[in-house]
């Protein structure tokens, strides 16, 4: 992060206190298993400006619906509507690798935030603090990637097929693509992928899971865990593929239950 953001607290304040200002008819909404297609059209222009100004996302206009910075908006959103639980509960819970916790303390500290403000809060400062400027990037120039992340300038590349991935997560929830914003920002300060040991039909993995898979899959798994109305949904089951699909992606062995195939669907 820029080293004047980091001496300025106004600047870090700026992006949570915008969004949570320009985006507060939304906080109404009380969940984060709205679908993309609902979820958009509700959000003011102002509100779209503010959470795409929080990661550096240039915008000539307001993206059509269908698009990729619309997408990422309306991830980034969801984390940002996470009330299932509190900053503190997040913070205290010893499956969340030690830097995630130091790197989220300190963004929520920046940001003058208590312990008891929803989860989501925290952890959208954690993302805009650590992404400064994102680009969308034709999915030929990305390998395969959905996105990735550049620690040294804090960039972020984004993919023009992220529709077509976010369309193929159950029901199209912002909150799954919110989880790979989290994922790259918690590069940041995590260690970098390894090649996979597990399987050989995936390429990049985290040697444990102290690392960005371990972060994006913890919070999903807490994420479904406190969603009532995800957990009868249909498409559950497919989310809770998608987590035991990325358990593959850390190479030790992981004690979690989307990783030991308990059920969380109901």
């Amino acid at each position: 992060m820029p080293v004047f953001c980091f001496l300025l607290l106004g600047c870090y304040q700026g992006a949570v206190n915008e969004a949570q200002s320009d985006c507060a008819s939304l906080t109404a909404l009380g969940t984060n298993t709205t679908s993309h297609q609902q979820l958009y059209p509700m959000m003011s222009d102002r509100c779209i400006e503010s959470v795409a100004g929080s990661i550096g996302l240039p915008l000539d206009s307001i993206p059509a619906i269908d698009s990729t910075p619309a997408r990422i908006v309306t991830g980034l959103t969801s984390i940002l509507l996470d009330s299932s639980r509190t900053i503190e509960s997040d913070q205290t819970d010893s499956r969340l690798p030690l830097f995630a916790r130091s790197q989220h303390s300190l963004s929520t500290q920046a940001h003058s935030l208590a312990g008891t403000d929803p989860t989501g809060v925290g952890w959208f400062a954690y993302t805009s603090d650590s992404i400064t400027y994102t680009e969308i990037v034709a999915a030929e120039e990305m390998d395969g990637a959905n996105a990735r992340f550049r620690a040294s300038d804090g960039r972020l590349q984004v993919s023009d097929s992220l529709p077509f991935f976010a369309s193929s997560l159950g029901h199209d929830f912002p909150y799954m693509v919110g989880l790979l914003l989290v994922h790259e920002a918690s590069h940041d300060t995590g260690p970098t992928h390894v090649d996979c040991t597990k399987t050989t039909d995936l390429d990049q993995c985290d040697q444990t899971e102290a690392g960005a898979y371990g972060v994006q899959l913890l919070l999903q798994q807490q994420w479904m865990v406190n969603s009532p109305d995800l957990l009868l949904d249909t498409s559950c089951t497919q989310i809770e593929a998608l987590g035991q699909g990325t358990c593959l992606r850390i190479n030790s062995s992981i004690d979690w239950p989307i990783c030991t195939g308990e059920r969380i669907c109901n």
